[in-house]
């Protein structure tokens, strides 16, 4: 007997597995539709800190447990009934960026070409204040990973042309900030992701033209290119 969920984007749906009795008995699945904005990307996290998992899409955050949308941006382009068209946001990665207690949200455009992050402000204080991390091409979507294997998704890496990631940083005056780290700047299609191929312990990074072998010093180590085909053209 189990239950789970999964997270879709597009209408903004939950979908839930329904209690198993026996193993070899089909899987059933409920939809739960909590909103009806097609966004690109979908997010979980506690956003209000009332200790239940929220989801970001969009321009809105839904807040468990009645999923009453919380609007804390605005987002240009446009999508028709019939589905056409886009939002300019490719993804909503719940991270608190500022270190102040908050699930902030990271997101990335493909059409202005960035990596950006919406500070969260609370219930009261109205639209989150963006700030722009990086322009650097065209970006598809991005995920959270754990890179530096802490056991702790928190770093970010970014479906761009060349393969780079980006984790949030302390400066000596105490404030956090986000850096970026190339690990090679060969342009590959879109597409990634993380795991350790060589079973060295540590995390590499793959793309769909080759996996890149991780250094002991992730930070400033030389990142190892191996041959890799994942997909097709």
């Amino acid at each position: 007997m189990f239950r789970s969920s999964i997270l879709c984007a597009g209408f903004v749906a939950v979908v839930g597995w329904a209690s198993v009795a026996a193993a070899g008995e089909p899987v059933k699945f409920a939809m739960h539709r909590i909103g009806s904005f097609r966004s690109e990307g979908c997010g979980v996290g506690d956003f209000n800190k009332d200790g239940k998992m929220d989801v970001v899409a969009g321009p809105y955050v839904y807040l468990a447990p009645d999923w009453k949308p919380w609007k804390i941006r605005e987002l240009k382009g446009k999508v028709d009934e019939q589905g056409k068209g886009y939002y300019w946001d490719f993804a909503n990665l719940p991270l608190d960026i500022d270190g102040d207690g908050r699930l902030d949200v990271v997101s990335v455009d493909w059409f202005q070409k960035c990596i950006d992050w919406y500070r969260n402000v609370g219930p009261e204080g109205g639209l989150w204040p963006r700030t722009i991390i990086e322009e650097n091409g065209n970006f598809e979507c991005a995920d959270l990973v754990d890179i530096d294997g802490d056991g702790k998704a928190l770093e970010i890496l970014a479906h761009v042309t060349p393969s780079v990631w980006y984790e949030r940083v302390q400066g000596a005056d105490g404030r956090w900030s986000v850096a970026k780290h190339v690990v090679s700047t060969k342009n590959h299609d879109f597409g990634g992701g993380v795991g350790d191929v060589n079973g060295d312990g540590r995390i590499d990074v793959i793309r769909p033209g080759a996996w890149y072998e991780a250094p002991a010093d992730l930070r400033r180590g030389q990142w190892i290119e191996h041959p890799l085909t994942l997909g097709s053209r």
